[in-house]
């Protein structure tokens, strides 16, 4: 993205042979030549030009014979006296207006001698290299700068996150507390319990990839600052979640077993979410050789979560112990019969109800086996045993399901290369794609009912739709609704069935979402942009890791010295901006540094050939100041 620039940047007059039209370029024998000096004398007298003119046309002959190489011919510059003045004002091409200003620092120093300027296309461009540039900038900035970034991302991340949590925890607990049977409740908490599990992963990721396009990078320490605002965005909803959660199921709760729930559902329940939000925070933003391998990894990583690689962490980090032995053995007993083999039976600390199937293994958590009895634990045992069992086509659709997360990680790349709708529109298709990825395995949960019998199972899934608080009939795309698993058995439910949540509520939840994510994402650019109009450089340095105009704008208050090694800093950021290694020309000439002046702008120069408004009285000024410095 090519930055204009917020100001005039030197207003300077250009000299009057910015008049004169550009030869126009005609086949010629490949033998010829057409140096500087043979179109001068030739010219000279055909035309009858003035000493400025003569260099103007002998410079920009010289420049295309250069830029075509052997082979090239010009048509003589008294075919184009011939045209109307109005039309020799209008240059053919940006080249012809850089060769016209290579030439005015020229014309001061050698008009003299009474022979064309030495040709700059010769003179080494000035090579950028971006860690160098920045790290030698870098020495410059205030001590506070960077701890202040780190703090005020993860602050204002913390706040929006608590507020939104703060939110929907009020919302869920008037739900839960209101005089009614658990159907009803239900249904009034799953909107604000399904938007927080949903925030849980949507801000922080967020977050993450906001701050990683957004940085412009001279400041450094990305991922410190990346990681601390999304660490920020996690612990105040999980810490509204667990408030919840106690709620809804458990009383007493300890911090250790809040700990040691987080990291259980983070490495069992969601370690593919965080597998690509990771992974896309890191993603680069132009497609190459480090986001083709991150791109790899994400999938490895995203099918070994699928087969059961969250559960073998959690498992490794003791955070799954085996079931007691009496639970066990009564489970393995029902897996040998339905010749399934079962490599173990494990708990985790989570304070809802539940149990899953994982490759060779079915896991508890320990409310259910504290509240369920040993009758419904064996029937639903069964039903876990039965996913087990499920045929090659099944397991491979959960596979696909677990990959249709990977077009997200390519967000910050296509947000480079397209925009920020395209990078959007992927990633709801994406989840649009997993949700009907999931719909296609909904059959093996009826599967998995009908193998677990009647009336005991029957129980005892109502018993954990009561306990969890989940909704009668919620429209899941992987689980039936409650009614219709009872009827697949040949049961009736014994609740209330009322309709589904409502979705003008989820609807507004989702919005509010949104809403904070529109905070999280854009508060700091608006910020840095008040910080700078206000004339707080560095505060805006630390808000979006260091612009390169608000480089330029600190340089202009720094000795000559110092200047050049911002204006250095913002050519590094911006690799096809002319504008910064111009401003570096003229802050190195005050330095005295000529040589290095001239090489920085043969590269505005450079640069200033494939932008699409160059700053032509801003390359003549630095021309005019390299030209008498010499």
């Amino acid at each position: 993205m090519r930055a204009e620039p917020r100001r005039d940047p030197l207003p300077a007059q250009l000299p009057e042979a910015r008049d004169l039209a550009p030869l126009e370029r005609a086949p010629r024998p490949q033998h010829e030549e057409a140096p500087a000096e043979r179109v001068l004398q030739d010219e000279r007298a055909r035309v009858g030009v003035d000493a400025v003119e003569d260099l103007v046309v002998a410079r920009i002959a010289a420049e295309r014979a250069h830029a075509e190489g052997p082979g090239a011919r010009w048509v003589r510059a008294e075919e184009v006296a011939e045209r109307p003045r109005e039309e020799r004002r209008v240059p053919e091409h940006p080249l012809d207006e850089v060769a016209l200003l290579r030439l005015d620092r020229g014309i001061e120093a050698d008009v003299g001698r009474g022979h064309a300027a030495e040709d700059s296309r010769a003179v080494e461009l000035r090579c950028y290299d971006r860690g160098v540039e920045l790290e030698a900038a870098r020495a410059l900035v205030p001590g506070w700068v960077f701890p202040a970034a780190v703090l005020v991302h993860a602050g204002a991340a913390f706040l929006v996150a608590f507020a939104l949590g703060a939110a929907l925890f009020l919302l869920g607990r008037r739900a839960i507390l209101r005089p009614a049977p658990w159907p009803i409740r239900a249904r009034a908490l799953y909107p604000p319990r399904a938007a927080m599990a949903a925030a849980a992963w949507v801000l922080p990721l967020a977050a993450g990839v906001c701050l990683a396009i957004g940085r412009r990078g001279f400041l450094g320490g990305d991922g410190v600052v990346i990681g601390s605002a999304v660490v920020a965005s996690v612990f105040p909803l999980a810490f509204w979640q667990r408030r919840l959660t106690c709620v809804i199921v458990v009383s007493g709760h300890t911090l250790s077993d809040t700990l040691a729930g987080f990291a259980t559902r983070a490495l069992m329940l969601r370690a593919s979410i965080w597998t690509v939000l990771l992974i896309a925070v890191a993603m680069p933003l132009r497609p190459g050789a480090v986001g083709a391998a991150l791109l790899v990894a994400g999938a490895i990583l995203l099918v070994l979560i699928a087969r059961g690689g969250g559960f073998a962490a959690a498992r490794a980090l003791g955070l799954a112990p085996p079931a007691p032995h009496e639970i066990t053995e009564r489970i393995r007993a029902v897996a040998e019969k339905a010749k399934v083999p079962l490599a173990g039976v494990h708990q985790v600390r989570l304070p809802e109800s539940n149990a899953f199937a994982l490759p060779g293994r079915i896991v508890f958590t320990r409310a259910a086996l504290w509240k369920v009895e040993v009758q419904g634990l064996l029937a639903i045992a069964q039903h876990e045993i039965a996913h087990l069992s499920e045929p090659p086509s099944a397991r491979r659709k959960r596979i696909a399901g677990a990959l249709s997360l990977l077009p997200v990680v390519c967000a910050k790349p296509i947000y480079a290369a397209a925009g920020l709708p395209v990078a959007g529109l992927v990633v709801v298709l994406s989840l649009f794609l997993r949700r009907a990825l999931r719909r296609r395995v909904r059959p093996m949960e009826t599967r998995a009912d009908v193998a677990a019998g009647a009336a005991t199972y029957a129980r005892a899934l109502e018993e954990v739709y009561r306990l969890n608080l989940v909704p009668v009939v919620r429209g899941s795309a992987a689980y039936p609704d409650l009614p219709e698993r009872l009827k697949a058995i040949g049961a009736v439910p014994t609740c209330p069935t009322p309709p589904a949540p409502s979705r003008a509520l989820r609807l507004a939840l989702g919005a509010l979402i949104g809403l904070a994510v529109a905070v999280d994402g854009l508060w700091w650019e608006t910020g840095a942009r008040e910080a700078e109009a206000r004339g707080h450089l560095w505060a805006a340095v630390a808000l979006d890791g260091g612009e390169a105009w608000t480089l330029v704008g600190i340089a202009s208050s720094r000795e000559p010295g110092e200047a050049a090694l911002l204006c250095a800093a913002a050519g590094a950021l911006e690799t096809d901006s002319p504008y910064w290694p111009a401003y570096e020309s003229m802050s190195l000439v005050e330095a005295g540094r000529i040589d290095e002046a001239k090489r920085a702008l043969a590269e505005a120069e450079e640069r200033a050939r494939a932008w699409e408004d160059p700053p032509l009285d801003l390359l003549a000024e630095a021309g005019r100041r390299v030209g008498r410095a010499r």
